[in-house]
């Protein structure tokens, strides 16, 4: 267990400091908005338990041939999956709430997604992110996006 966390945290740091590059999201991207969720709504403001968008981030590919799952729902439970490993999952606590809609609700965020990016690297890792209806695709290829950096270390740190 100890090394795949090693080799996670590689990973992510590699990946920080490689950037990535992004292809066109979808036409149906969302605007990352905090009040919107119907299920987070209690007498116009968002309960602190509860994450204002589902969120699920793919990683494939790398030299290792990785294939990470993470997913949070609105509820605040989360799903991690890598493959040869046995399925985790928990609740996130309401701090870590916070911290994941502070992250979801950073316009930084989608606006990184939204960047074209080379795509055409080799061993590089690449990324289906859906937040809540939206879907992008992305690819390891050296371009910088702190924001979503931000968002793939919380989400490790999460589901660890």
């Amino acid at each position: 267990m100890r090394p795949l966390r090693i080799l996670l945290v590689a990973g992510l740091v590699s990946l920080a400091l490689s950037g990535c590059g992004a292809e066109e999201p979808s036409s149906d991207a969302p605007t990352v908005d905090p009040s919107r969720s119907t299920s987070a709504q209690t007498s116009g403001t968002t309960a602190p338990h509860v994450v204002t968008q589902p969120i699920t981030v793919t990683r494939t590919g790398g030299l290792a041939g990785v294939q990470d799952t993470w997913t949070v729902d609105v509820s605040g439970r989360w799903q991690a999956t890598s493959r040869g490993q046995a399925a985790r999952s928990g609740q996130v606590t309401a701090e870590q709430v916070k911290q994941l809609n502070a992250q979801l609700a950073n316009p930084e965020l989608l606006t990184e997604l939204g960047k074209l990016g080379n795509s055409g690297c080799s061993d590089a890792f690449s990324y289906s992110v859906q937040i809540g209806s939206g879907r992008y695709e992305l690819t390891g290829c050296g371009q910088s996006r702190p924001a979503f950096d931000r968002l793939t270390a919380l989400l490790l740190t999460l589901t660890s």
